[in-house]
């Protein structure tokens, strides 16, 4: 995924390693994002608001959004943001895809 992606009220699917990510736009609300996420045993819900922040981040580094502390993971795995009044996803972080 090198160029983002835009999302949109579809759920998107992904796997890193064993980790199982679904996320979904909000219907009602345009600006909340729904990401449900773990193992196939422990699923584990969060939602994200564009109003509170415009950038999130799943990856190993100690303050990403979604910290999955695993050495086959980047530092910033993932990026998802708010820009023109969509969802984008992105592999990597701002400056670099991940490793």
């Amino acid at each position: 995924m090198l160029n983002p992606y835009l999302l949109t009220s579809e759920t998107v699917a992904f796997c890193v390693l064993s980790y199982i990510f679904k996320i979904k736009v909000n219907n009602t609300n345009k600006k909340e994002l729904l990401i449900e996420y773990g193992t196939n045993e422990n699923l584990s819900q969060v939602e994200f608001n564009c109003e509170k922040k415009k950038e999130f981040y799943i990856g190993r580094k100690q303050d990403a959004d979604i910290n999955i502390n695993e050495s086959q993971v980047s530092r910033e795995q993932t990026m998802i943001y708010f820009e023109n009044d969509n969802w984008y996803i992105k592999d990597g972080g701002k400056e670099k895809p991940s490793g």
